[in-house]
């Protein structure tokens, strides 16, 4: 396993006159990150994923260093600890200066649309939030900052019905699309969550979800089972990074159930609805039967 310097990413021009890009150098080649990818693996690094073209990674983070296992298309698996300070460090400093960029309309090598001021802001709000764990095997309730969550739709039923999400102080708008959702299919992994601790739901905008993962929490100093780690991915349509933090289940399962609930308890439907809902009172009360659970409602009448 090798050790590296301290300058892990830098965000800087390969060329005079070049865009500038986050690069890490592996093995003595320059790679380009993804710095939506970079931003998400501080928050959870353990899933494999590509960080940049051809390099996956899997992180893992220690008392006094950062475990990173490489998985390169061309010369396969190898490992590099780096020191925690310097590895978390860079990366910060990194995606600090990118988001600066963006949200002065600075052009950068990346080229995805989303990639614009509103991203830029929304992604150093998340990193202001970002709180790193003395050892990510193991939490403590030093290394949690509880935050609320949030779902609320801002209009009336209609083909694509608008709503907020937010974790804290992370947030993004979307709609919910009348054609691409399965009320039976969210309240089933609605379910899940409740039984198993863990599980995603997929709210979806057209053809595109915005997944919500969750995953259960242990907080060992304190025993607490009551937490759970939320990750917010938008669908493609949103130019905003992912939302996450650390939230009470009952009151994430609350929020988002009753809400959905909600939807189709007004008497009154928004003016553009789909063709087919001849009688919005016979639907409305299909729906809600679809929606309602009594696994869920048992669960959140516990004391």
């Amino acid at each position: 396993m090798e050790t590296m310097p301290t300058q892990i990413f830098q965000y800087k021009s390969l060329k005079e006159g070049e865009a500038k890009g986050i690069y890490i150098n592996l093995k003595g080649k320059e790679h380009l990150v993804f710095p939506w990818v970079l931003y998400v693996k501080l928050w959870d690094g353990y899933k494999r994923e590509l960080l940049c073209k051809d390099v996956e990674v899997q992180i893992q983070i220690f008392p006094r260093e950062v475990w990173v296992q490489y998985f390169d298309y061309s010369i396969g698996y190898y490992h590099i600890s780096y020191k925690k300070e310097d590895f978390i460090n860079s990366a910060m400093s990194a995606l600090q200066m990118f988001c600066e960029d963006l949200i002065s309309n600075t052009p950068t090598i990346y080229k995805d649309r989303q990639l614009c001021d509103m991203y830029g802001e929304e992604m150093k709000i998340g990193l202001k939030a970002m709180r790193f764990p003395r050892n990510s095997s193991q939490l403590m309730s030093s290394d949690i900052v509880i935050d609320e969550f949030k779902f609320e739709f801002t209009d009336l039923y209609k083909y694509d019905t608008d709503f907020d999400i937010s974790i804290g102080d992370k947030y993004y708008p979307t709609s919910l699309s009348d054609w691409s959702n399965d009320l039976d299919i969210i309240r089933h992994q609605l379910e899940g969550i409740v039984l198993c601790g863990e599980g995603k739901v997929e709210l979806y905008f057209e053809d595109s979800p915005n997944t919500i993962l969750v995953q259960s929490v242990y907080v060992h100093d304190t025993r607490d089972t009551s937490l759970i780690k939320v990750t917010i991915t938008p669908d493609e349509f949103v130019p905003a990074p992912t939302i996450f933090g650390y939230c009470k289940k009952k009151q994430f399962v609350r929020t988002l159930y009753h809400e959905l609930i909600s939807l189709f308890s007004s008497e009154v439907q928004g003016e553009d609805t789909p063709d087919d809902i001849e009688r919005w009172d016979e639907y409305r009360s299909e729906c809600i039967s679809k929606l309602c659970s009594h696994v869920i409602d048992d669960y959140l009448n516990q004391d």
